[in-house]
């Protein structure tokens, strides 16, 4: 037996070893034994824990003054970024909240500093509850006047619900870009530059401040507020906003026609699936603003575009709205035409621009599709969606230099027999469709409903179900008369069965 230092003392303790016991030890001595390892005591591995831990933990940002912190937080590219940057240590909390105003409006401004006027002009018509005509009146009066610089201090509470809308707002203008892209005449297409992203993103800006201000106004429609809001800004800036208003009722069709052309429900109130642009169920989508919208055209099941559209068994509707609005940024007709206008008459018919640009891309093609136009179509006409389903507005001179757009004038569409024909034969499948729709629905039918396809209609459960057959006993006639009575009753439709009246409509 191999005895510890604290054996020894212990022994000592209870007195001499005899003889033999001091032999035993000394032969145990001599054995070659293993080694033990050494082990340290607890009360100093204790201490040694939370030195190692805080060396395997903390990291260099740790080690460095709260002001270099700062310096480092005021050069994330964007504000989400600064907000998350709080959740990584309390050092990086304590920075953010040591100079929050600065740190966030610096982020703020180099993130967004070109469109952070209108962002700001969002926000602020967002807040407007509730929205009276004087009230909004007021507003144009205060933020559409000019063009004024932001605020120069921003919370970061502020700061990121500005944010949030702007990462709407860049990813839709970039889907507005790549759906113009297929649809650019002329030319190869280029990436866009800043400056025309930053122009896209303006004209939704002023999409989503038309929301916010309008979405409350049904009947009587507010047109004087209307052309209070208008007269702010010029015929293409205002022609910019018939852009954004074609591109995102074309983009949210998908959604909406996938349920109004197999809801059983829309098809018994009659619900049209096209593309008109003036449709009031649309105008309601787009009355909905950038962020719904966003959610909407990103559905692609038929599950979740119900979830997100449907809103009661008639869809709602808005017949005064957007696209009945920009009409009324056209004025009477005086008989002067865009190519006669003298200076004189160009300082009254045409409203300066909302926004001062060096590039004159956007003017100089307004002015070429409207040359023999008078102030009363300057805007939104039927005949310019061709025009304006690349954006034509939207795109710097040297682009549309590139393009030869200016070597011919503009021609107006001409009628197309087979768009005609189409369009035709699309209204009597949609007639047809809703008559059969409204019959299952009459029988209490629910659900999806395709021609050919019925496997996902929801019948009710019926009383014949639940209890057997609900008719009477099999009985011989015992005159024709009897027989005559009998087929008669068979005919009628409370004497039919619900899978005969399911075999006969379907």
């Amino acid at each position: 037996m191999q005895l510890r230092p604290d054996d020894d003392k212990s022994a000592a303790s209870y007195g001499e070893a005899s003889p033999s016991q001091t032999a035993d030890r000394d032969n145990l001595a001599t054995i070659p034994t293993r080694r033990q390892p050494m082990r340290a005591p607890v009360t100093a591995l204790k201490a040694t824990i939370p030195t190692t831990m805080d060396q395997q933990l903390s990291s260099p940002f740790e080690k460095l003054p709260v002001e270099v912190l700062q310096i480092i937080l005021s050069n994330l590219p964007d504000v989400l970024s600064l907000r998350s940057s709080m959740l990584v240590c309390r050092r990086f909390l304590a920075a953010v909240r040591g100079a929050e105003i600065l740190t966030t409006t610096t982020v703020l401004f180099k993130q967004m500093d070109d469109v952070l006027p209108e962002a700001h002009i969002a926000q602020e018509a967002l807040r407007l509850k509730p929205c009276t005509e004087d009230q909004v009146q007021a507003f144009i009066t205060t933020h559409l006047e000019n063009r004024q610089l932001p605020p120069k201090a921003w919370t970061l509470k502020d700061a990121v619900a500005v944010a949030n809308v702007h990462v709407c707002v860049s990813e839709l203008a970039s889907q507005f870009i790549n759906t113009a892209a297929t649809k650019f005449p002329g030319c190869n297409y280029r990436p866009a530059t800043r400056t025309e992203e930053t122009r896209i993103q303006r004209a939704m800006y002023r999409f989503e401040i038309f929301c916010n201000l309008f979405r409350g106004f049904e009947n009587p429609a507010p047109t004087q507020t209307w052309d209070a809001f208008f007269l702010k800004f010029s015929p293409w800036e205002n022609e910019q906003l018939a852009c954004v208003h074609d591109y995102f009722a074309q983009a949210v069709y998908p959604a909406f026609n996938d349920i109004a052309e197999h809801d059983i429900a829309w098809g018994e109130f009659r619900v049209e699936y096209d593309d008109e642009r003036d449709s009031p169920f649309i105008q309601y989508v787009l009355s909905l603003g950038l962020e719904k919208l966003q959610r909407i055209m990103a559905a692609k099941s038929y599950e979740t575009r119900y979830e997100r559209l449907y809103s009661g068994v008639y869809p709602k509707t808005r017949f005064n709205f957007l696209c009945e609005a920009l009409n009324h940024a056209n004025r009477r007709d005086d008989g002067n035409y865009l190519s006669d206008f003298s200076p004189t008459i160009e300082r009254t018919h045409i409203n300066r621009p909302f926004v001062a640009e060096a590039d004159t891309g956007p003017d100089d093609i307004w002015r070429w599709a409207h040359q023999d136009e008078t102030w009363a179509h300057f805007v939104n006409q039927n005949n310019r969606e061709t025009l304006r389903e690349w954006g034509y507005v939207m795109w710097d001179r040297a682009r549309l230099e590139e393009c030869a757009i200016f070597h011919s004038s503009w021609e107006p569409p001409y009628p197309n027999e087979e768009d005609s024909r189409a369009c035709i034969q699309r209204r009597a499948e949609m007639e047809a469709s809703w008559e059969a729709r409204s019959k299952i629905y009459m029988m209490g039918g629910k659900g999806w409903w395709s021609l050919g396809d019925h496997s996902r209609i929801i019948w009710p459960e019926t009383k014949a179900s639940r209890k057997g057959p609900a008719v009477a006993a099999h009985t011989i006639p015992k005159s024709l008369e009897e027989a005559r009575e009998a087929l008669s009753l068979m005919k009628l439709p409370k004497m039919k069965t619900l899978e005969f009246v399911r075999a006969e409509v379907l």
